[in-house]
């Protein structure tokens, strides 16, 4: 479907991958445009699992402030809610909350710490 998109839409049927001299990968597509080639793939991520997240994140953001997770928790707490979302989905738990979209928020919350350099509290 994106490709037939892309082709009836955006003139773009084909692409070709060259290199700069600053050896900066560039796509070449046939109506001769050229793009830094990406390092990151949004279009495989599934939408609506993201979209169920984002739901979770807007009702938390009413109850804790937007962004209130920036402030910081320890990241062995925030694993301990995605562990406890996720054990939830596993048992069948049907109490109106989506567990798997609350644990991708956690993960998503402890993976930024993470990447900032966050490790677990020492014991």
């Amino acid at each position: 479907m994106w490709a037939a998109y892309r082709e009836q839409q955006l003139g773009i049927a084909e692409e070709t991958v060259v290199e700069t001299k600053l050896d900066e990968v560039l796509k070449r597509y046939d109506s001769g445009a050229t793009r830094s080639e990406m390092t990151t793939a949004f279009s495989l991520l599934p939408w609506d699992a993201l979209q169920a997240a984002a739901k979770v994140m807007k009702e938390g953001a009413k109850t804790h402030g937007k962004h209130n997770w920036k402030n910081g928790f320890p990241i062995d707490e925030g694993l301990d809610h995605v562990l406890d979302h996720l054990a939830n989905y596993m048992q069948g738990t049907d109490d109106g909350v989506d567990h798997l979209a609350h644990a991708i928020c956690g993960l998503c919350m402890v993976k930024s710490f993470d990447m900032k350099g966050e490790k677990f509290a020492k014991q």
